[in-house]
Parts: C-alpha cells; sequence; structure tokens
C-alpha cells in the first residue's frame, strides 16, 4: 500500500517502481473553516480560490491527487491524470467518514486494548 503522491516523486529521482491502479482506497479531503475564526471570510475566500478548477488541476498536477471537482480533472494535465483512480471502477474502495465519525472512539479503545495485550 502507498500514496500515489509518494511514487511520483521518486519515480522523478530515478528509482524503479510502479504503482498500479486496478484496486485503490479512496478518501476524501477537507477544507474547513474554524466556527469562531477572527479572519472567516478571509478563510472562506481561500477555500473558495482551492476550490476553482484551475487550482485543483494545478494541485493534481503537481501532487497526483484526484481534484475534488470535475472540472479540475478536465483541466489536469495526461500526466496527472495517469496517477488518478478510476472512482467508476467497482474495485476501488472509499473510506466511509460518517462510519468513522459513529465508530471511532469504540474502535480506539479497542484497539488500545489489543496492543497492550
Amino acid at each position: 500500500y502507498t500514496y500515489a503522491s509518494r511514487v511520483k516523486p521518486a519515480q522523478r529521482a530515478g528509482t524503479s517502481i510502479e504503482a498500479s491502479f486496478e484496486q485503490t482506497l479512496n478518501s476524501l479531503e477537507y477544507l474547513a473553516v474554524p466556527k469562531h475564526s477572527k479572519k472567516k471570510e478571509a478563510a472562506m475566500r481561500y477555500v473558495a480560490f482551492c476550490l476553482r478548477p484551475d487550482r485543483q488541476a494545478a494541485f493534481a498536477d503537481a501532487l497526483s491527487f484526484a481534484p475534488n471537482t470535475h472540472k479540475g480533472f478536465e483541466l489536469s494535465s495526461a500526466e496527472a491524470k495517469k496517477f488518478m483512480p478510476d472512482m467508476n471502477k467497482p474495485t476501488n474502495a472509499y473510506v466511509d467518514d460518517g462510519w468513522w465519525a459513529n465508530n471511532y472512539v469504540n474502535l480506539q479503545k479497542r484497539y488500545t486494548e489489543w496492543m497492550i495485550v
């Protein structure tokens, strides 16, 4: 298991490594503004800037992460798209953030108890 964003720099550095996208585990990335932020308007402008399709494409080209917008994907380079999973592929799995939100505390407790034993 690895992140595509780790494979690409390794390849540029001359490492003989390839990534397979036959089966991927995908999760979402979030941008958030704290509720009582002193600079809420500036923060919201920054979030809006980051979500612009051209910025999403630039982010994808730099880090090989899939953009959060369809237009960002369209604007991404062919090279970056080689490192993006097909989000419609049935063999790909998605991290269910809602499930983790509901179960994290109990699972963390169980994991800690298991590690102690």
